[in-house]
Formats: C-alpha cells, sequence, structure tokens
C-alpha cells in the first residue's frame, strides 16, 4: 500500500494497493526513515529470541548462573544456553524480537572458528536486507518458513548464536574478521573483546533469567549482546 502525495481526492484517500512485482519496476528510489530515540535514562533498547524446531516446538534455554559471576578483563561468557545437548545436525528456526527500534545483526560461530551473518541476509539479487528494525513488537523468523540452521559442531563441541541490538549501523562483515583473529577462550569471549567500548555496562542491562530476553537504558552506549550456546552431541 503507498500513499500518493496529491491529496485524499485520489484514489482512495491518497492511497493504492500495488503488487510487488509492479512496484520494483516502476520504482526509481526507495528511503526508510528510522525513529532513533535521543533519551538516555530510559529503556531504549530491548528483545529476545527463540529457538524452535521444525515443528514448532520451542528448545528449552536457561540462564547461564556463572554469567555473573567476576569476569576477567575481556571475558564475557555466554548469558544463556540450550538445557539439554543436541545432535550435530539438528535443524532449527531462531525467532528474534525487538522490542524498541534498533539495528539488528546475528551471528552463528562453532568450535572451528566459522563464523557466519544470519542476519541481515542477502536477497535473490545479491542485496543485503536492511538491518533496521522499525516499531516494536516485530518478531522474525530466520532463516525463513521454508529453511532451516543446523547444529554444525560434529563430533561434539559448542554452537554460539549472538543477537546484537544497536542503537547505530554496524559494519559486521568487519566485525566478523576482527572476532577471527582475536585471541580469547571461546566465541562469546572473542566477540566481547572485539565490540569493547562500544557494550552497554553489565549494570544497564536487565537479562531476563527465565527466558532469552533482555531490556537496558543505552546511557551513551549502544550495542547489547546477547549469547545463546549449543553443547553438541
Amino acid at each position: 500500500e503507498i500513499m500518493n502525495s496529491w491529496g485524499e481526492a485520489w484514489a482512495n484517500n491518497g492511497y493504492i494497493w500495488i503488487k510487488y512485482n509492479d512496484f520494483a519496476l516502476n520504482v526509481k528510489e526507495a528511503y526508510e526513515m528510522i525513529a532513533i530515540s535521543e533519551k538516555t535514562n530510559t529503556i531504549d533498547l530491548a528483545g529476545s529470541f527463540r529457538l524452535i524446531d521444525l515443528n514448532g516446538k520451542e528448545l528449552n534455554t536457561q540462564y547461564n548462573l556463572s554469567y555473573g559471576a567476576p569476569k576477567l578483563v575481556g571475558l564475557q561468557k555466554s548469558q544463556y544456553k540450550v538445557k539439554s545437548q543436541i545432535n550435530a545436525g539438528t535443524p532449527y528456526r531462531l525467532l528474534v524480537k525487538n522490542n524498541e527500534t534498533a539495528f539488528m545483526y546475528v551471528i552463528g560461530g562453532d568450535k572451528t572458528n566459522e563464523i557466519n551473518t544470519l542476519f541481515p541476509y542477502q536477497d535473490e539479487n545479491g542485496d543485503y536486507v536492511s538491518a533496521a528494525i522499525t516499531g516494536k513488537e516485530n518478531e522474525i523468523s530466520l532463516p525463513g518458513e521454508d529453511f532451516a540452521f543446523e547444529a554444525t559442531s560434529a563430533g561434539g563441541g559448542t554452537d554460539y548464536l549472538a543477537v546484537l541490538y544497536s542503537k547505530e549501523e554496524l559494519d559486521i562483515n568487519a566485525i566478523i574478521a576482527q572476532v577471527k583473529t582475536t585471541q580469547g577462550r571461546n566465541f562469546a569471549e572473542r566477540l566481547s573483546k572485539v565490540l569493547g567500548d562500544r557494550l552497554l555496562k553489565d549494570d544497564n542491562v536487565r537479562f531476563d533469567k527465565t527466558k532469552v530476553s533482555f531490556t537496558a537504558k543505552s546511557k551513551g552506549k549502544d550495542v547489547v549482546m546477547m549469547i545463546l550456546e549449543m553443547d553438541i552431541k
């Protein structure tokens, strides 16, 4: 549905419906307007995600109780983990939700240091969809209803999913390249080191202990990192 600039006397009170294919053939330029709040002392970043199998059943997760323990410099443990071991090759989908306007990125890593961008993804033309998730209460199914991710650490190991919510657009490819060359005991630690001062301080983020979810006050920082780990057998 589009709105014309000629006023309410045109078409249906100024609006008309156009097929996606016709729009793609005729549009010359497109812009997206994103409302970013300047408030710093209110909750301005919030989101959650969950894993489901191909039947729609949710994989049980738990808060990592050791996450809040004193951390070494540069170390950030995974906040969440899947409760039970899962078999290598197990298919799953990721349902990611944002509760405040933000740029959102999803990356996956495994024991071989293989790291992939899961969102934003490339469309059939090779162009990346926008990382900007506007509005509230949006839930995105990844990689889509006709596809699935797979647990990859064959022979045992740990897979990681990281969802980044940011007030500013990130160069996610550059971040992944840095993570691959950064020293650390695990994916979570290396990613934490690369994001560095951009990460919100722990006392400005509230991680939910009953589900994979958070609320945060940015207070001059711009990135919240949620990491889920999966033990693979």
